[in-house]
């Protein structure tokens, strides 16, 4: 090797000619093959290494570690089929966010006001319809298995009403013994109430022996008198006895509507009655004061 400036013979790898000190420039030797690095290219898809990784720094791991350490994933796996360059961020997956739960709430708010829509429905009564006043009016007569087999008319039963079946009454012709079973030759009361406001009518009792009328009766009645009663006596025992109420505004009673029907039994009896047919004994009404 020659300096370049004054051309002396200098040995190999000074770095400052030692006759004039300039600066060596290093030449290759004549015919050594210039230098160049060769890069290593990994395989189809793989990743390059990290540079700076722990691996490429020569670290040596302790006995019984991996060669390269693994920074929050499972054994053998790390992101990208590499472990992440030490004092990285690893970044961590994404957290879904939690669903809104007001659409839920409010569904089950509705439910629970519909199903109390539905049962404060359920419990009004049938029988009561609300006015325009906002009063009730009375619920509808129900129907009931009269002894003619006809249908009780609701308008004459506003007016007689309360029917019952007694042995016995009081001065103001109350009940006193209410029963529906009696004896042969007992007295059979039948008591009830008349609202009929200030109109005069008729009350027509229809008494009923196995099923057939056996004895007919109208009174007459006078309005503001609110009690009356009508009376029989059976002289044979029967089990299909009975009673129909009818309120008539003429005094044949052609125009007579079901208003109330009552049944009850005759028993036997060792007494023998004195009439030998069944009859009305009396009819009356009167005001109670």
């Amino acid at each position: 090797m020659h300096c370049t400036n004054c051309g002396t013979v200098l040995q190999p790898g000074v770095a400052n000619c030692t006759n004039c000190g300039a600066p060596v420039i290093q030449t290759p030797a004549a015919g050594a093959a210039s230098y160049a690095p060769t890069i290593a290219v990994p395989p189809q898809g793989t990743p390059p290494p990290v540079a700076n990784s722990y691996a490429n720094a020569g670290y040596v791991p302790p006995v019984g570690q991996p060669a390269q350490p693994n920074y929050g994933y499972p054994q053998g796996q790390a992101q990208g089929g590499y472990p992440p360059v030490p004092g990285s961020y690893v970044v961590a997956p994404a957290v879904p966010k939690k669903r809104s739960r007001i659409g839920l709430i409010i569904g089950i708010i509705g439910g629970v006001l519909l199903l109390a829509c539905v049962g404060i429905v359920l419990l009004v009564p049938k029988g009561t319809t609300t006015g325009t006043s906002g009063g009730t009016t009375p619920a509808a007569t129900p129907t009931i298995k009269t002894p003619s087999g006809q249908a009780i008319v609701p308008a004459a039963a506003a007016i007689v009403s309360n029917a019952k079946t007694t042995s016995a009454v009081d001065a103001d012709y109350n009940p006193t013994s209410p029963t529906t079973t009696f004896k042969a030759g007992d007295k059979v009361y039948v008591t009830f109430n008349i609202q009929s406001g200030d109109n005069d009518g008729y009350v027509q009792t229809k008494w009923y022996l196995d099923g057939k009328v056996g004895d007919t009766k109208i009174f007459h009645h006078t309005h503001g008198h609110n009690v009356a009663v009508s009376s029989i006596s059976y002289p044979d025992a029967t089990t299909q006895a009975g009673a129909e109420l009818y309120w008539c505004t003429k005094a044949d009673c052609s125009d007579a509507q079901l208003a109330q029907a009552v049944r009850f039994t005759v028993g036997a009896t060792s007494f023998v009655p004195t009439r030998p047919a069944l009859g009305a004994i009396q009819d009356a009404d009167r005001r109670l004061f």
